[in-house]
């Protein structure tokens, strides 16, 4: 069986705490770490990425996020799909004109969770259509749309929802920060059939409305461990008690995501994978 792989963009290397931490994290895990080559212009590799589905298949979006279209100032970090032939050969890759950030799609065993935000961004496609393309690219049974936060700019799933196992997802624990959102989010996910499961949640410890900063379910599962994001503030205690009680079986690794933090991202966001 070939050894799972994490892959991590070559600006990540301006973030040396995190970029380190995920080398020792990923070694001690048997899994390769590799930097992917012409992505130094943008750290969230998870979103230009392909979205791995459950028999192996990539199906590379379209990425054309609107948080960075429409920004003079971010714009550069827009980048074409990567060709990944020379380091999964033997994948197949399909290619799909929706507009889809990769950090936007949280899959499960038979089940995807998006953000309400993909309406937004296709406006040429009915609801319908949508929904219809992305069941048969991902290949799930069900769509589970849950609210977009906020306070988060890019208007992704993966700093809402992580999978547990079977139907349980983590959620942050919104209960001081925004309990409107939090009971929104717990109704979606009820109403797709999944149990939510919160985590600690400290989502304004650094202040921007822009920082991801004190966000713990940006979480990467490589099996037998689970990386976490610290930022150096109380709550990581916490977040790290409680993510090993529920995940008694893994080694609950802290990866430093203080600086990836303030630019609205953490672990997650900055890897891709593991692909086996």
């Amino acid at each position: 069986m070939p050894t799972p792989t994490l892959f991590v963009s070559e600006a990540l290397r301006e973030f040396p705490d995190t970029a380190g931490a995920l080398s020792v994290a990923c070694r001690d895990a048997g899994v390769d770490l590799h930097v992917l080559p012409g992505t130094s212009r943008n750290p969230w590799v998870r979103d230009h990425l392909p979205v791995v589905r459950a028999d192996g298949t990539l199906v590379q979006f379209r990425y054309w996020p609107d948080y960075l279209v429409r920004s003079r100032k971010y714009r550069r970090m827009l980048v074409e799909p990567l060709d990944l032939g020379p380091v999964l050969p033997d994948r197949t890759v399909v290619h799909n004109e929706l507009i889809v950030d990769g950090g936007n799609v949280v899959l499960g065993k038979d089940f995807a969770v998006l953000t309400r935000k993909v309406f937004r961004e296709n406006p040429h496609r009915r609801r319908n259509q949508v929904e219809k393309e992305l069941r048969e690219l991902l290949q799930v049974v069900r769509l589970v749309w849950i609210p977009e936060d906020p306070h988060d700019f890019t208007g992704h799933a993966d700093g809402l929802v992580a999978v547990l196992d079977g139907n349980t997802v983590l959620v942050p624990d919104l209960s001081r920060t925004d309990p409107a959102l939090g009971k929104r989010l717990r109704r979606a996910l009820r109403r797709g059939g999944l149990e939510p499961v919160p985590v600690t949640h400290a989502y304004t410890a650094l202040g921007s409305a822009d920082s991801a900063v004190g966000n713990y379910v940006n979480l990467v599962d490589l099996g037998t461990h689970l990386l976490v994001p610290q930022y150096g503030i109380p709550a990581d205690a916490a977040a790290h008690e409680r993510l090993a009680t529920l995940h008694p079986r893994k080694v609950v690794t802290g990866i430093p995501c203080r600086a990836l933090g303030r630019l609205g991202g953490a672990v997650h966001c900055a890897t891709w994978g593991p692909v086996h």
